[in-house]
């Protein structure tokens, strides 16, 4: 289901020729700011609603992100200027690091996944705009191939992809990560952790130790769920781990390729809004998506 929700995230596309694309540069973020964005959802709201085309172009170059009347999140893309809010509002920063620009309608796979399902949830949303200062950087353009059916007509998709959120304190020193593919839920018990982690060390000179035990007891509770799942799905011998203080991971790791890694995956849960959203805008793709789900 995922995969598929990626492939309909690319298809998400909003254009307006009489207003310049943001780019994404430190020139363009300049005219940018958070009071603009809450000036244009006020004053705009219905039009917004509506679908009115030049008003969503709008909406999305003072976003900073494609697609933004789902989120209405507002994204910096200088970490320098990000860092300066951060502190005023004392909020940590969530930085995307990613494969092209959040901007483009062809940013990389899971880069369009966030902005179809992560974002848009309510209950992310909220939590983003409330508790974190958003940030995104391109650390490469993101690989296209076309392919050519012969008959005169191509079609361009993204090659391959990867992002990672890095939750960053407001001097921009790294706290946390949350690579890749997550669930909406896992992706919202991420960003309350890491949010009160931030407000702990916060006001600490030195935090390192703080840092390290935090991590530490997340990763000994992440080892433990990960074993408590393969014994539920049959396998047996499952170290515990007490016994395998630093090969757990490893082996784990091979238990579940031995068994495949899809047995382990829970089912997404979407909002009723993202789901609402997307059946409506692509009918035909969301029906092939519950009839032959992978």
């Amino acid at each position: 289901m995922l995969g598929r929700l990626v492939l309909l995230a690319a298809a998400m596309h909003v254009s307006c020729a009489s207003l310049t694309p943001y780019d994404g540069t430190p020139a363009a973020q300049a005219n940018r700011t958070p009071e603009q964005l809450a000036e244009l959802l006020r004053t705009h709201d219905k039009a917004i609603v509506a679908g009115d085309a030049h008003v969503l172009a709008r909406l999305d170059a003072l976003c900073g992100q494609h697609d933004c009347r789902s989120s209405k999140l507002f994204w910096f893309t200088d970490l320098e200027v990000a860092k300066v809010r951060a502190k005023r509002e004392g909020k940590p920063i969530l930085s995307l690091r990613m494969f092209g620009k959040l901007t483009d309608p062809l940013s990389c796979a899971n880069s369009r996944f966030f902005r179809s399902v992560l974002y848009p949830d309510p209950a992310i949303a909220k939590l983003l705009r409330e508790r974190f200062v958003l940030h995104w950087h391109q650390v490469r353009a993101v690989p296209k191939v076309t392919i050519d059916f012969g008959d005169g007509r191509t079609m361009q998709r993204t090659l391959t992809g990867n992002s990672a959120h890095y939750v960053l304190d407001s001097d921009g020193r790294p706290l946390d990560a949350i690579p890749g593919f997550v669930s909406p839920r896992a992706f919202e018990s991420r960003l309350h952790e890491t949010a009160e982690l931030a407000r702990l060390v916060a006001p600490l000179a030195k935090r390192e130790h703080v840092l390290a035990t935090w991590h530490r007891r997340h990763l000994e509770a992440l080892v433990d769920d990960w074993a408590r799942q393969l014994r539920a799905h049959g396998v047996r011998d499952v170290p515990k781990r007490s016994e395998y203080p630093e090969t757990t991971l490893a082996t784990l790791d091979g238990m579940t390729r031995a068994i495949g890694y899809v047995r382990l995956a829970r089912p997404a849960e979407l909002a009723r809004e993202v789901e609402d959203r997307i059946a409506a805008r692509f009918p035909d793709a969301w029906r092939a998506n519950e009839q032959a789900p992978t």
